[in-house]
């Protein structure tokens, strides 16, 4: 239903929005000064990088196997 969906969505979201700002600053932290602008960057890349290549994958399995296929296939590589 769309209620689940939204707040799915706000959940996620937020679970994301807290790990991101945990990560953040555990990097910020523990950089050493002169090396935190570039340490930082690279934890953003990373990061980034991370939360769209499965989003990618499952768009390209989306189109061979359907999106059924593919969101139970990413719902159940998610739990593993």
């Amino acid at each position: 239903t769309l209620w689940l969906l939204v707040a799915g969505g706000l959940l996620g979201g937020f679970g994301q929005g807290l790990a991101f700002r945990a990560g953040t600053t555990a990097v910020g932290v523990r950089a050493p000064a002169e090396r935190r602008g570039a340490t930082l960057s690279a934890y953003f890349v990373l990061a980034y990088v991370g939360i769209s290549l499965p989003v990618i994958a499952v768009g390209a399995l989306a189109e061979g196997l359907g999106l059924r296929t593919a969101g139970l296939t990413f719902s159940f590589c998610v739990l593993a």
